[in-house]
């Protein structure tokens, strides 16, 4: 039996509209995106914002960071994507290709690749070294809202709101599976960090786990008053910090068929992330809001 407990350990109002994604780039420093379009990078120890990065024309929907270089990409609604050099606070290349807003972006394993995915249906792949752009997925209807990288092979994960995941092949740009399990948006996927996994949450109110080498269905959960804003495996791919829209977050540990929810905000608890050690959580809601969040897990064995 596990016990799991959140303790808030530090609140911080760091941006003057919604913060949207949060991105850790070490255990102390948190990167935030909002709808003031701005980047905030954050030392969590001080409360206070070390960089404020300004560029984007419009609101910044998404985050990745790159450790190996210490580049961090942002996307925005101003259909761009920027390339942040954080040492120097400026931007080193903006990406021209979407023609709406880009929802999300990921850079792959090795760092060689960037993807963006957007509002425009489709999913950009750009060379890193280069900047210049490899190809584009084209196969969802509508809005790409969320992407991962296969931490292994040379796939890709999408979902949208045509309500359907697909699993890419990057070498050809053909899909290689298509999930409809979803009524709604898929509003988040995320693979597991062995790869062997991979959860799909949707603003039905589902979140599910299924097995990457033959797409079944592992577990389920369901929330009918909630839809799913996002959901991200812990670091040792047990647990599932899954953010809702009714202000709770849930960790549930789908191995196990057991979860805890917590309330913590009275509006919409847009994404948890997890800190490279998966001892913390930086929670991202509306109003300008960051939130820590000490993750305490307790193992009993009973009997």
């Amino acid at each position: 039996m596990t016990i799991m407990n959140l303790e808030k350990v530090m609140e911080t109002r760091i941006h003057n509209n919604d913060v949207y994604q949060t991105i850790w780039l070490n255990e102390k420093v948190v990167a935030s995106s909002s709808w003031d379009k701005t980047i905030s990078i954050l030392n969590v120890e001080e409360s206070a914002p070390m960089i404020l990065l300004k560029g984007h024309k419009k609101g910044v929907t998404s985050l990745d960071y790159n450790q190996y270089e210490n580049l961090l990409a942002s996307g925005s609604a101003d259909f761009t994507v920027r390339i942040w050099d954080i040492v120097n606070t400026k931007t080193l290349v903006t990406l021209r290709q979407h023609r709406e807003a880009v929802l999300g972006v990921k850079w792959n394993t090795n760092q060689k690749m960037l993807a963006s995915c957007s509002e425009d249906s489709t999913i950009a792949i750009w060379d890193t070294e280069s900047w210049t752009l490899k190809r584009v997925l084209e196969g969802h209807r509508f809005a790409v809202f969320s992407i991962d990288w296969h931490p292994h092979d040379n796939t890709l994960l999408s979902g949208s709101s045509d309500a359907k995941t697909i699993i890419w092949d990057i070498k050809s740009g053909k899909k290689l599976w298509e999930i409809k399990a979803h009524n709604r948006t898929v509003r988040t996927v995320d693979f597991s960090p062995d790869g062997n996994y991979f959860v799909t949450g949707s603003w039905d109110g589902k979140v599910i786990v299924w097995a990457y080498d033959n797409l079944e269905r592992v577990r389920e959960i369901s929330f009918p008053d909630a839809t799913i804003r996002c959901a991200r495996w812990n670091p040792t791919g047990r647990i599932v910090a899954i953010s809702r829209s009714d202000g709770y977050l849930t960790l549930w540990k789908p191995f196990d068929s057991q979860s805890t929810h917590y309330k913590v905000f009275n509006f919409t608890v847009r994404c948890a992330e997890w800190s490279v050690n998966g001892k913390n959580l930086a929670v991202s809601s509306n109003g300008g809001m960051l939130t820590i969040f000490k993750v305490n897990i307790q193992y009993i064995v009973l009997g």
